[in-house]
């Protein structure tokens, strides 16, 4: 995946499934990325405020502990204004979630999905489909 245009390349993975946690992070780790993981709120801000200039991307579940997706994509759009965003659930978004996230301009997910689908997500929201 081309990271260039002044951006990190690593991706935060948040996700409180470990199984979908760990096949994530292999799965984009198959494409050569540096892939940081996270099962919570709490941990996926710890690790974005250490390494918030190289992460270029972020995949959230949006029901992660303790009070879902909400409080945290804030937290990381006051660091990185443009954090390129994957949001995933089993359940639609609310109102107030497709508002922010289509205010960033990031891309929701339903699972389950495939990993293709991940990457194909990915290149969208980096705007990357033509390379």
């Amino acid at each position: 995946m081309n990271q260039e245009k002044g951006r990190g390349d690593a991706i935060l993975v948040v996700d409180d499934e470990p199984q979908l946690l760990r096949l994530l992070t292999r799965v984009l780790e198959r494409t050569g990325s540096l892939v940081y993981s996270a099962a919570n709120a709490e941990q996926a801000m710890a690790v974005f405020n250490d390494r918030h200039r190289e992460i270029g991307l972020a995949v959230l579940d949006v029901n992660i502990p303790p009070s879902g997706v909400g409080a945290l994509l804030e937290s990381m759009l006051e660091l990185r204004e443009n954090l390129p965003v994957i949001m995933t659930s089993g359940d639609a978004l609310s109102s107030e979630l497709s508002d922010r996230l289509r205010a960033c301009r990031g891309i929701f997910l339903r699972k389950p999905f495939s990993p293709k689908a991940v990457l194909r997500a990915i290149q969208q929201v980096l705007g990357e489909e033509g390379e």
